[in-house]
């Protein structure tokens, strides 16, 4: 089930269902969540401008936490 190849990996929905795992498996009970963006990926940036991209993710993240 671990694939670090995104394109053969399983989804969630089918890790639930492979034979380990269906047994906590509830498919009348199970969220679906949007398809994860992960295009960040292919980006071309030096380190400086990652570093931008993490440090305002965290940003985000932690407001977001804040809020609750």
């Amino acid at each position: 089930m671990l694939d670090l190849n995104t394109s053969t990996r399983l989804n969630a929905t089918q890790a639930l269902a492979h034979e380990y795992l269906k047994q906590y498996a509830d498919p009348s009970d199970e969220p679906v969540a949007e398809k994860y963006d992960q295009s960040f990926e292919d980006l071309e940036l030096d380190i400086n401008q990652w570093k931008e991209l993490v440090f305002n993710e965290l940003e985000k993240y932690q407001h977001h936490q804040l809020a609750f």
